[in-house]
């Protein structure tokens, strides 16, 4: 029976294997490089188309948004310029009005001024002698409170002894002559009462008689309240507080019936003062003015 032998290698195939498998790690590795070069590559056309549609995006709504800025700042300019002419308007028209309204206030002013001389005028000259009366007494009354007074009010320490040696001087000269005033004056009185007591008889009547004593009435309008009068009521000096409180009341129950002015008298008295206002330097208007204050007083 023949017999043979063989012998099997492996090692042909074994290599032939392992270069095949080089080449299938070779392949996978290109694969997965070209994989991820094809998903770099992806990624890059992703973000260019990306930022490139941010950018077209981004380029669009500036255009726009700059456009219509423009669109309006034009229109804000147009508008503030018009704006700036109407306040230039405004602001000569009010120059104008402030102008105007200061000539309007000189005049009216100056023309108040002189009614106001005008009229002062006519009332010193209608009360006269009550108006130099009230300077008078004015000048005394006044004139003595501020003689009275100190005329060092504020001074130097080196001179305030000084100042109030001259303060109690005064004062002390004041006081003399006002002592010696009140004793002329009692010493007067007493004189006066003396004769007056040599005059006047001791009598005791006994027969009741009728005697007539002055009284004045005055009554005026009320300027705080309308349609309301104050009355006053002037007797002697000498009669005592019960006599005086009786007539007070006797008048104010039976008022003076007042005795009407004569046509002749008014008419005397409106040609009087129609004649100082023609005569007076004042214009048309106040003339005419205070002549229609006069009918209208005579209603």
């Amino acid at each position: 029976m023949a017999q043979f032998d063989f012998i099997v290698d492996t090692d042909p195939m074994a290599h032939k294997i392992n270069a095949v498998n080089a080449e299938v790690i070779g392949v996978g590795a290109a694969v997965t490089a070209m994989e991820a070069a094809v998903i770099k590559t992806q990624e890059e056309t992703c973000r260019n188309i990306c930022n490139n549609l941010s950018s077209g995006f981004y380029t669009l709504m500036n255009s726009q948004i700059s456009q219509k800025l423009a669109l309006h700042y034009s229109t804000v300019s147009s508008k503030l310029m018009l704006m700036s002419q109407i306040a230039k308007s405004i602001e000569s028209m009010k120059t104008q009005m402030h102008h105007d309204f200061l000539m309007i206030k000189k005049r009216y002013t100056k023309l108040f001024n002189s009614l106001d001389k005008e009229l002062e005028i006519r009332i010193h000259e209608i009360d006269e002698k009550a108006m130099k009366m009230a300077e008078i007494r004015k000048n005394v009354i006044t004139g003595k409170y501020l003689s009275d007074t100190s005329k060092a009010l504020i001074c130097e320490m080196e001179t305030q002894s000084t100042k109030q040696i001259q303060i109690g001087a005064r004062l002390k000269s004041k006081t003399k002559r006002a002592l010696s005033s009140i004793s002329n004056n009692i010493f007067n009185t007493l004189i006066y009462t003396r004769k007056v007591d040599n005059v006047l008889e001791e009598k005791n009547p006994q027969d009741k008689e009728e005697l007539y004593i002055p009284v004045i009435t005055s009554e005026e309008e009320s300027l705080a309240i309308k349609e309301n009068s104050i009355k006053e009521i002037y007797f002697p000096e000498t009669l005592q507080e019960n006599t005086r409180k009786t007539l007070e009341t006797a008048v104010s129950s039976n008022p003076i019936p007042d005795s009407p002015a004569l046509e002749n008298e008014k008419n005397e008295i409106k040609n009087q003062y129609a004649s100082l206002v023609s005569q007076s330097t004042l214009d048309d208007r106040t003339k005419q003015v205070m002549m229609n204050l006069f009918a209208e007083a005579e209603k």
